[in-house]
């Protein structure tokens, strides 16, 4: 089944996943740091389920005149199993929240900024379209899931890939363009990097 296919190579995350620095307790490093291992997490997540990533990075902005920190994952076209999809989509979240408890950073006010509710309204709208419903909780539909279920599945698999998601992470806070392509993610977690899907 063809869960997301995408004619040009498209970002996961958008502008709407901002974090305004002035606005943060978070030093603007942690707040680099965690879009390091939220991007990462969703880079290494997807190689590993066969989404042919094209890159991955922390993008700097402004908005009306304040530093503004963005993250963005983009892919190639792809054939993603939609279970697959909404697993990497929710890894950014998942992993963020580990490195802010790996730090001694983690708070009701940290986990909250951490949430990416805009990755579940992205997975949750395109996999629509193919008829495969996420549901919040309660009984799985025929076709789809529940964010529970992909919750687990998400803490299973960047608990397993967390060296290889740290590696891509501190790669992109280290990279003068704060960027790690495809065949550089490749490298750094030994996971081949699959070829973008042919119509």
């Amino acid at each position: 089944m063809t869960a997301v296919t995408e004619q040009q190579p498209v970002d996961l995350d958008t502008i709407e996943d901002i974090r305004v620095t002035q606005e943060n307790r978070l030093t603007p490093q942690q707040i680099a740091r965690g879009l390091a291992f939220h991007e990462a997490a969703h880079a290494v997540i997807g190689m590993a389920a066969g989404m042919p990533l094209v890159r991955t990075r922390i993008v700097r902005t402004t908005q009306d005149g304040r530093p503004v920190l963005s993250g963005a994952t983009a892919w190639a076209p792809n054939s993603a199993q939609p279970f697959d999809f909404a697993v990497m989509s929710l890894a950014g979240q998942t992993a963020d929240l580990r490195q802010l408890a790996e730090a001694g950073l983690l708070t009701a006010q940290t986990a909250a900024w951490a949430d990416s509710a805009h990755d579940r309204h992205l997975a949750t709208t395109g996999l629509a379209t193919i008829g495969y419903e996420i549901r919040p909780s309660g009984p799985a539909p025929a076709y789809g899931t529940t964010w529970a279920a992909v919750a687990d599945e998400a803490e299973r698999r960047v608990t397993a890939l967390w060296p290889q998601i740290t590696a891509v992470a501190q790669a992109m806070l280290t990279a003068a363009n704060e960027t790690v392509t495809a065949a550089e993610a490749e490298a750094l977690t030994g996971i081949p990097n699959p070829a973008p899907y042919q119509h």
